[in-house]
């Protein structure tokens, strides 16, 4: 269901996501566990569609986030930005639930959900 690949972003010299890779199959939790400043919030923005990759890529059900204009697509009524450190454990899990579930629409395929 989800699926990156060698994801990288630079902002100039300043590498923020490195060669990251892994797999989220449907029904599988995963835990994204790091110290501040190692490029977590990065990867679920690029995965999120919400800033392009430098590298590599992302896919959500098989769409590469990458190459689609996603955050035109959300209803941002819908899937809100959040900044706020109290609910960004909550942010992230309905970014993705909000993005998949759009991807299916956009595609006409409900089973993706």
């Amino acid at each position: 269901m989800i699926e990156i690949r060698n994801l990288s972003k630079t902002f100039g010299p300043l590498v923020a996501v490195n060669d990251v890779s892994f797999v989220v199959k449907r029904g599988e939790v995963l835990g994204f566990l790091g110290p501040n400043g190692a490029g977590k919030s990065t990867t679920m923005k690029m995965l999120a569609g919400f800033l392009p990759p430098s590298g590599g890529s992302a896919h959500i059900c098989g769409i590469d986030v990458g190459h689609h204009n996603l955050p035109a697509a959300l209803n941002h009524k819908a899937c809100g930005y959040s900044t706020n450190a109290v609910s960004t454990a909550y942010y992230y899990r309905e970014v993705i639930a909000c993005v998949v579930h759009r991807l299916a629409f956009i595609i006409g395929n409900n089973k993706l959900v």
